[in-house]
C-alpha cells in the first residue's frame, strides 16, 4: 500500500465507497423488483379474478331471488329481471374467459369457469321450463275455476227444481213417502253443493298459503260427490233432473282432473325451484372458491411485498453506517498515508535547509 501513488490511493478509496454503494443499489434494487411483481400479479391477475368472481356472484344472487319471486307471484317483471341477470352473468362469465386466457398463475380460475359455465345453462333450461310449467298451471287454474262455476251452478239449479218440486208436492199433498223421497234429494243435493265449496274453499286456500296439501284433501271431496250422485239417482227419475245430475258429474269429473293436473304442475315448480337453488348454489360456491383463492394470494402477496420492502428499508440503512464507517476509516487511512511521506519530504527539506 506504501508503494502506491497518491492518485491510486485517492482512486481506491472512492473505487471502494462507490462498489459499496452499488451494492446496495443493486440489493435495493432487487428487493423493489420483487415487490413491484407481486403488484403486478394483484393489479393483472389477482385483483381482476376476485373482482369478476364478486360480479357472477353478485348476478347469481339477484338472479336467484328474481326467479323466486316469479315462482311464487307470477310477475312478469321478476322474469324480465331476471333474464338481464342472467345476460350481466354470461357477460362476466366471458371476461373471465378472457382472463383465463392471459393469468398464467389463476390455476383454479378455468376450472371454475367451466363449473360456472355449465350450471349457469342449466339455470337457463330451468328457466325456460318454469316458465313454461307456469303457463300450464294459468291454463289449470282457469279449468278450476270454470269446472267449479259450472258445478256449483248446475248443483244449485237442481237444488232449486227439487225445491219447486217440493213445494208443488205439497200442494197437490203427495204421500209421506213421495214426500221423504223428494226431501232426501234436497238433502243429499245439498251435501254434494256442500261438499264441491269446501273443495273450492280448499283450493283458493292451498294457493294463498302456497300448501298443496290442502288441495290434494279438497281433491278426497270427489269420490264423495260420486257416492252421494249415485244416491241421488237412485230416486230420481225424471229425464230432466237426470240430464242435470250427468251434468253435475261431469263438471265434478272435469274439477276434479283440474285438480289433478293443477296439483301435478305444482309439483314440477317445486321440485324446479329446488333445482334452480341447488345450480345457484353452485355458482356461487365456485365463485366463493375463486374469491377464497385470490384473497389468499393477495394476503401472501401482501405479505411478501411487505416483506421485501422492510427488508431493503433495512439492508439500505445497515449498509449506509457500514459504508460511513469504512468512508471514515479510508478517509483516515488515505490521509495518514498521504500526510506521512509529505511529512517527510518537508523534514527532510527543512533539515536540508538548516544544514
Amino acid at each position: 500500500m506504501n508503494n502506491l501513488t497518491l492518485g491510486k490511493k485517492i482512486a481506491l478509496g472512492f473505487g471502494t465507497l462507490i462498489l459499496i454503494s452499488g451494492a446496495l443499489g443493486g440489493m435495493g434494487s432487487w428487493q423493489m423488483k420483487r415487490a413491484q411483481q407481486g403488484s403486478e400479479l394483484l393489479s393483472f391477475e389477482y385483483v381482476p379474478e376476485m373482482e369478476v368472481a364478486a360480479k357472477i356472484r353478485g348476478s347469481a344472487n339477484r338472479l336467484m331471488y328474481q326467479m323466486r319471486g316469479y315462482g311464487l307471484s307470477e310477475n312478469e317483471q321478476y322474469l324480465k329481471d331476471a333474464r338481464q341477470e342472467m345476460a350481466t352473468l354470461q357477460e362476466d362469465l366471458e371476461k373471465a374467459r378472457a382472463l383465463a386466457k392471459t393469468a398464467v398463475h389463476l390455476t383454479k380460475l378455468e376450472g371454475q369457469i367451466e363449473i360456472i359455465a355449465k350450471n349457469a345453462n342449466d339455470y337457463q333450461q330451468l328457466i325456460d321450463e318454469t316458465v313454461a310449467v307456469l303457463g300450464d298451471m294459468h291454463i289449470a287454474r282457469k279449468s278450476l275455476d270454470q269446472n267449479a262455476a259450472n258445478y256449483l251452478s248446475n248443483s244449485n239449479d237442481f237444488l232449486l227444481s227439487q225445491n219447486v218440486q217440493f213445494d208443488q208436492d205439497l200442494a197437490a199433498a203427495k204421500s209421506e213417502a213421495e214426500m221423504k223421497k223428494r226431501f232426501s234429494k234436497v238433502i243429499i243435493i245439498n251435501d254434494i253443493i256442500d261438499l264441491g265449496n269446501d273443495a273450492r274453499v280448499k283450493t283458493f286456500k292451498s294457493q294463498a298459503l302456497r300448501d298443496p296439501a290442502i288441495m290434494e284433501e279438497g281433491q278426497k271431496n270427489f269420490p264423495k260427490v260420486d257416492a252421494k250422485l249415485g244416491e241421488i239417482r237412485l230416486v230420481t227419475h225424471s229425464s230432466d233432473n237426470i240430464a242435470q245430475l250427468d251434468v253435475i258429474q261431469k263438471n265434478a269429473q272435469g274439477y276434479s282432473e283440474s285438480m289433478a293436473h293443477f296439483l301435478k304442475q305444482w309439483t314440477k315448480l317445486q321440485d324446479l325451484g329446488k333445482q334452480r337453488d341447488a345450480a345457484g348454489s353452485k355458482v356461487i360456491d365456485a365463485c366463493i372458491s375463486l374469491q377464497d383463492a385470490a384473497g389468499s394470494a393477495t394476503i401472501d402477496i401482501s405479505s411478501e411485498a411487505s416483506t421485501n420492502l422492510a427488508t431493503a428499508s433495512l439492508t439500505t440503512i445497515i449498509g449506509l453506517i457500514v459504508a460511513t464507517i469504512v468512508g471514515v476509516l479510508l478517509a483516515i487511512f488515505m490521509i495518514r498515508s498521504i500526510t506521512g511521506p509529505i511529512n517527510k519530504v518537508i523534514s527532510g527539506m527543512k533539515a536540508g535547509s538548516e544544514q
